[in-house]
Parts: C-alpha cells; structure tokens; sequence
C-alpha cells in the first residue's frame, strides 16, 4: 500500500517542479523581447550636413513610423540621391536609389542626440567609408 503513494507522491511532486520551470521560461520571453524591440522615435523631419568619404553632403530624413524616406545632396555638383529605410530605436539603416529605384548604397548608423553617424557602403565597388553628420538647419 505505501509503494502506490509512494509513487503518487513523486508524480505530482516532479508534475510541478515541471509547470514551475515553464511557467519562469514563459514569463521571461516577453522581457526579453521588450529589450530587444527598441520604441521607435517620434515622427519627424531633420536635416542634416556634413562628409561622406571626403564629400560635403546636406541630407534629409523624414520618420514616419520608423519608416524613413529622404534624400542627400552632394557638393558642388548638386546631384540629390533618393532614400528609404528603416529606424529602430536609435539604429537607422537607409538604401540609396537612383533614378530607375535600385539600391546602389546602404547607409547604417546612429542617431545620437544631434548626429547622425555611421557607415555608407557603395555596392557597385564593395567600397565604405564612415560619416558623421551633424544635425542643422
């Protein structure tokens, strides 16, 4: 007669240390992703200037719901430069278009208070060069 509750006894006790661990897994998973998924920042419109690979550009960027669109112009010659991308958090990553829509550079940075820096990769040559702009009217 001891055996069966014996063996009762041990069921439900391994029975519950089981649900305990799951249930500590499952409560953890969604903090975890809270840290990872970053809030996206406030609409806006900013603009910017500064170099990229030795280069004066003015670039501007509008956020609408971490989706961001925009352009930069490089000086002297004045050639605008389509953008599109994306903003988590503080991490921007934008895809440089020409005129028939592809993508021909990627640009990933950080916004950081009133810069914007980073790295801008130009895919014809493999070639990236680091920029730091500076936000300004």
């Amino acid at each position: 007669m001891k055996l069966p509750v014996i063996l009762f006894s041990l069921l439900l006790f391994f029975s519950c240390t089981t649900s305990t661990q799951e249930t500590e897994a499952t409560t953890e998973g969604p903090a975890i992703l809270d840290q990872i998924q970053a809030p996206v920042r406030k609409n806006f419109t900013r603009k910017y200037s500064g170099k990229i690979n030795e280069k004066q550009i003015t670039m501007e960027i509008v956020n609408t719901n971490g989706n961001l669109t925009g352009y930069y112009i490089f000086f002297p010659d004045g050639k605008q430069v389509l953008l599109d991308g994306k903003l988590n958090g503080e991490a921007v990553e934008l895809y440089e278009r020409n005129g028939n829509r592809k993508i021909t550079g990627v640009i990933k940075g950080k916004l950081s208070g009133n810069n914007f820096s980073g790295e801008w990769e130009v895919l014809s040559s493999g070639e990236k060069f680091t920029f730091d702009l500076r936000q300004g009217n």
